[in-house]
């Protein structure tokens, strides 16, 4: 449904409150019929009791006077004067006796107690709704009618206070439904909140879902997650222990490769063609040296449990990131524009250095000929923010949900590819998880990209 809330704590309040309501409803409803039925039971019955004291006193002889005074003597029950009709049996019909003009008794009235004497009648009048009730004794039939106003009155009453009270019992249903489903709901709630930690925050394994001692089916489904979760951290552990299995069996044999090759073009004649693909070789070797040291990196920083006590400064790693990739920018014409400020921080300087170092290689590698990248250090309410900007050719929307996905590349093509493995922003969200920084990437192609490091206060030692 569309006005339907789609949240389960919303629809759980609603249904609780929608379910008190009816039941309150129902409740109110049935008592006010048995009111209403009880209040004119009791009124009817009072009714013909004095109808039987009169029937009693009444014979086919009977004077009009003495008539008119048995109908003085019953003449209200309650607060409620009583309309006497005193229909007699003949040959030649029906006489109609009242103690007020017959005009005031419609005819059907009329014909009702005629066919039904018994039977109760309420119709209406000037004077307000009447309700007639008739008995039969010998030749006659004897009927009353009386005014209901009292009763309706009544009746008007117990509706007010019923309005109150459902008004009243909407706003404690509706406050009773919140609170019930929180109760019931909350503690999936807080299994999400705890999941969406865990998604965000992966560097704090082992981290496992509360148990709820509450509700049953929660802790069992926290259950379930968690050990979802062990398999998940088995199944990364087995990964980590592989990439770091298989740099290091990597790393002996290709520099090994690298060291003979090197040899072989010292001694062979530069022009030769043998030579230049030995040298393709050794660039191809290179590469994956360096994509060996990459991934044993990210092993050793996966590895680490414990943060770094030591004091590091941001100016001195980004003034050593930038002097490293001097030569890289200037064969591109690009001018690297660094802050003139220091904040000191709790970390590795050789971690933070790394960390800056692929951030400014990839603004390096995606600015265009002649332009320039900035590293900008800006102090906020809740910590700084690094910032790196080129104005490069910008990334695809479609790929920036992905940018740290290891051998992940942001453009297709074998230009492209060529750059590196895929594994400098892996690099740099394994750092970034490891100390509490938070990354975010702001982009737009063919205008650039602003890369946002935010290092939170507490990590802020000067």
């Amino acid at each position: 449904m569309k006005f339907f809330p789609r949240s389960l704590q919303s629809r759980a309040a609603l249904v609780i409150a929608l379910a008190f309501v009816a039941l309150l409803s129902f409740f109110f409803v049935s008592t006010y019929f048995s009111i209403r039925s009880s209040l004119l039971a009791r009124s009817d019955d009072e009714v013909r009791d004095e109808l039987r004291a009169i029937a009693a006193a009444l014979h086919p002889d009977i004077s009009g006077a003495a008539l008119a005074g048995i109908l003085a003597e019953h003449r209200s029950i309650g607060e409620s004067q009583l309309r006497f009709v005193i229909l007699e049996r003949r040959r030649n019909g029906i006489i109609l006796l009242a103690s007020e003009p017959d005009s005031t008794m419609p005819g059907d009235v009329v014909q009702h107690i005629e066919q039904h004497p018994r039977a109760p009648l309420t119709y209406a009048t000037a004077q307000g709704t009447m309700r007639l009730i008739g008995i039969t004794s010998a030749d006659f039939i004897v009927g009353a009618a009386y005014n209901t106003i009292a009763l309706d009155e009544a009746e008007n009453s117990v509706l007010h206070v019923f309005a109150y009270y459902l008004i009243a019992g909407l706003l404690l249903g509706i406050l009773g439904g919140i609170i019930l489903s929180r109760y019931l709901i909350g503690p999936i709630g807080a299994l999400a909140n705890s999941a969406r930690t865990i998604l965000n925050r992966p560097d704090r394994f082992p981290a496992r879902l509360p148990i709820s001692n509450t509700i049953l089916e929660v802790a069992d489904l926290a259950r379930s997650i968690n050990e979802l979760l062990d398999a998940r951290e088995r199944a990364l552990d087995q990964q980590r222990s592989f990439a770091a299995d298989a740099a290091h069996e990597l790393r002996t044999p290709l520099t090994v490769l690298k060291g003979e090759i090197e040899v072989e073009l010292r001694l062979m004649d530069p022009a030769s063609p043998q030579a230049d693909l030995l040298r393709s070789n050794l660039e191809e070797i290179e590469r994956l040296i360096s994509t060996v040291q990459d991934l044993l990196e990210l092993a050793e920083i996966e590895a680490e449990r414990e943060l770094e006590r030591s004091k590091c400064s941001l100016l001195d790693a980004i003034q050593y990131a930038s002097e490293r990739l001097h030569p890289l920018a200037a064969s591109r014409n690009i001018f690297i524009r660094i802050p003139e400020w220091d904040v000191m921080i709790a970390g590795e300087e050789k971690r933070i250095t790394r960390l800056l170092y692929n951030l400014l290689l990839n603004a390096i590698q995606h600015s265009a000929h002649g332009s320039q990248a900035e590293i900008r250090l800006q102090k906020t309410n809740e910590g700084c923010d690094i910032k790196i900007v080129d104005d490069g050719t910008g990334i695809p929307p479609e790929r920036l949900a992905h940018l740290f996905e290891r051998f992940y590349h942001t453009r297709e093509g074998r230009e492209e590819r060529r750059g590196g493995a895929g594994l400098g922003l892996a690099i740099v969200k394994s750092i970034a998880d490891h100390y509490g920084f938070t990354l975010a990437f702001q982009s737009a192609e063919g205008i650039g990209t602003t890369v946002t490091v935010h290092i939170p206060l507490a990590a802020i030692v000067g």
